[in-house]
């Protein structure tokens, strides 16, 4: 059974490594959290438009654990080993993330964003990959943070701003929580829905 589950993993990653050599240049969504017994997880979603050059394909790169520190250092580290494994570093135009101070700051180095405090360069356009080498152009690459969780923070501090449902707020996150914690009442709770 293992080695079954091996070879399928070893061919659905040869398949997308096919795919991604075929792409003209993807894009990426990056979210790094903690479970409920606060183990690590980083996943890396991929975006790119297919071989029919119609269709628009996304296919998880990875959702490994993560058990080192969530800076912002170990993040770019493991994110710039997945990007070598699929070989997509040259053709990465996009990197989404969320707001959290550690993703911005992983992907500053590769995605200097424009109101950053940074050294002028010669052409700011340019920014010089020091492991590579190479030059990277930055007019074609940059982070951008997540419309969802964007939106779901400007929907919570407006619900915090509204006294009047403070109280109905407090009881349904009780409940949820409790929902989370209780298998018995969790299985109760479905059974009167059914």
């Amino acid at each position: 059974m293992t080695q079954t589950l091996s070879n399928e993993v070893s061919t659905l990653k040869a398949d997308l490594k096919s795919a991604l050599a075929s792409a003209d240049s993807v894009s990426v969504t990056v979210d790094i959290w903690s479970d409920r017994t606060c183990r690590g997880y980083l996943g890396i979603t991929v975006h790119f438009i297919g071989d029919d050059k119609t269709t628009l394909r996304s296919q998880l790169l990875a959702c490994e654990r993560f058990e080192e520190s969530h800076t912002a250092s170990n993040i770019q580290h493991r994110f710039d080993n997945i990007c070598k494994e699929y070989n997509i570093a040259a053709k990465l135009n996009c990197v989404i993330t969320d707001n959290a101070a550690n993703m911005k700051k992983a992907f500053q180095a590769n995605f200097p964003l424009d109101d950053m405090n940074t050294e002028p360069l010669d052409d700011d356009t340019m920014y010089f990959d020091m492991e590579t080498g190479n030059y990277i152009d930055l007019d074609e690459k940059e982070r951008l943070s997540c419309f969802a969780h964007t939106l779901q923070l400007v929907v919570a501090d407006g619900l915090g701003e509204a006294k009047c449902m403070s109280t109905a707020l407090s009881k349904c996150s009780r409940l949820s929580s409790l929902l989370h914690k209780s298998g018995t009442f969790s299985v109760s709770i479905l059974a009167t829905q059914s």
